[in-house]
């Protein structure tokens, strides 16, 4: 019995490792595909309906502190004038970066392109996420074109 005691715990131990692991690959997807979400939630509603109010709803506590909602609304507004109406998202690249164990105190966060097709020419968005009490919210949001730059 001796001899297979350390096997079994060999086994047992193996098998929580592989349980720790796997359940930090699904906790990975599932956190990338939430934080997917919002990008797209969010940069669809603001860009088709030229209103800051979904950015508004899902913006972190630090970026309503250091931006108002005003000029939130402003930037969002200003962009159909210079690119006209949204017409297609057509790529989103980017992900979540999220650590595997569960225990772990580090914090969650996201970065996303999209690239953007507008009457006027192609632009990109970046949006930037942290987690903040299970929910995913944004602290940055620029959209990028050289139709923007003067």
């Amino acid at each position: 019995m001796t001899r297979r005691s350390p096997l079994v715990i060999a086994l047992i131990v193996i098998s929580l490792l592989l349980f720790l692991f796997a359940t930090g690959v699904w906790r990975q997807y599932s956190m990338n595909s939430a934080a997917r979400s919002v990008t797209l939630r969010v940069v669809e509603d603001t860009l088709s309906s030229s209103s800051a109010q979904t950015l508004i709803e899902y913006a972190h506590p630090d970026l309503l502190a250091s931006v108002p909602n005003e000029s939130l609304n402003s930037y969002i507004a200003s962009l159909p004038r210079t690119l006209g109406n949204l017409q297609a998202l057509t790529t989103l690249t980017g992900g979540a970066e999220v650590a595997l164990l569960p225990t772990s105190d580090s914090e969650n966060v996201a970065q996303f392109r999209v690239g953007l097709e507008f009457e006027a020419g192609n632009a990109e968005a970046q949006v930037d996420l942290a987690q903040v009490d299970g929910q995913w919210r944004v602290t940055a949001y620029t959209v990028y074109s050289p139709l923007l730059s003067h």
